[in-house]
Parts: structure tokens; sequence; C-alpha cells
């Protein structure tokens, strides 16, 4: 019976990051009959809105999925929730070197400069972090002793049914895909794409940097 399955609550940012890190996996969590899931992003037409302890307790989820809670507001609802005696199995999500942001990635400006206070002090009121690289398991493994390490995967959903192009032209094609928040990342390649230009064909999905 469903009520018998674990009780999974999320609230996942507004963004590809929300969608592939946590919406994605728990609709496949869902879809395996592992669980039910209730997904609440944490803006709705714009307006920021986070959970109060008293709907937590109306919910009464086994686990809670946060990502990004860094900021004042996010931080004052772990401590609400850390000392009510519903207190959900609380999940730290964190997909960035959230303290040291890339200069190009156009969310740094949202970041306080004391995040990297603001994360210990966020994880300190909570059970997990899930990760998507050893490095930031590395990183942060002297702020909370229970990480896991989950790396980045396509949901099948999407990707299987397309038809492959692969090997049907002359030139081997490369693709990208990523955001504006990969700026940074993708100018690392500059010179090697300038490099095969002639010899590939490189295909950009998303955003492709004035640069290149």
């Amino acid at each position: 019976l469903a009520c018998n399955k674990p009780r999974i609550l999320a609230h996942p940012l507004g963004n590809g990051q929300g969608d592939f890190r946590v919406v994605a996996p728990l609709t496949a969590v869902r879809k395996a009959g592992l669980a039910t899931e209730c997904v609440w992003r944490q803006r709705v037409q714009g307006m920021a809105r986070f959970f109060t302890s008293a709907e937590i307790s109306r919910l009464k989820p086994t686990s809670f999925i946060a990502q990004n809670y860094i900021q004042d507001f996010s931080l004052a609802v772990l401590d609400e929730w850390n000392t009510s005696s519903d207190r959900p199995f609380i999940v730290y999500a964190l997909d960035d070197l959230i303290n040291d942001l890339d200069i190009t990635n156009p969310f740094r400006k949202n970041i306080p400069p004391n995040a990297r206070s603001r994360l210990k002090y966020a994880l300190a009121r909570c059970d997990r972090l899930v990760v998507s690289t050893d490095f930031l398991a590395e990183t942060y493994r002297h702020f909370i002793s229970d990480i896991k390490v989950v790396a980045n995967r396509l949901q099948k959903d999407i990707w299987c049914p397309l038809t492959t192009l692969k090997r049907t032209t002359k030139k081997p094609r490369i693709g990208w895909a990523g955001g504006s928040t990969h700026h940074g990342d993708l100018l690392l390649l500059k010179e090697i794409i300038e490099q095969t230009r002639e010899e590939a064909d490189w295909i950009f999905f998303g955003m492709c940097p004035d640069e290149i």
C-alpha cells in the first residue's frame, strides 16, 4: 500500500539543477513503486515559498530534501524543523562548490560572502549530504559525517526514445549541453574547439559563448 511506502518531500531549485538532481530521480523512485513523492519548487511564479514546521507536521514526510539552503530565511526554516517533534530525516542536496562559484556564473551574485559558514550551519541541522562528485564530498567532509556521492545521470524517458545521428556524417559530431552557469567551463575547451573545428562538427545545446 502507498501509505506504507516512504514519503519524500522535496524543495528543489526551480531550474535544470533542480530537475536533474531532485525531480527526475524522485519521479523514477515513484514509478518504481519505492516511495511516494511530493515536489514543491522553491519559486512559484517568481515568489519564494518555504514550508513551516506546522506544514511539515501535517504532511508527515519520512524524508525531506533541501537544495542549496543558504539564505537567512532557509536557514531559519532548518532551525525550526530541527527542534520539531515531527522532524523528518533531512537530506541536503548540493551540486556546486557553493562557497566559490566560478566568476562567470550568473548566480554568484546571489551567494552571500560567508557562504561556507552558512553551509556548515545548515549541514549541522541535516542528517545527510548528497553531492554529485567526489571532489565536493571531500571538500565538505568536515561539515557532516554522512555524505553520499550520486553522479549526474540522464533521464531514460527523455533520452532513450531519441534516434541517434552518430556516424551519419563525414565528420564526428561532438555535443555540448549546458546552461549559462557553465560559461567558464566551456571556455576551458575554447582552444580545443578552435583546433578541431575543421575535423569535427561541434554541436551546442542551450548556450554558446560569443568567444566561441
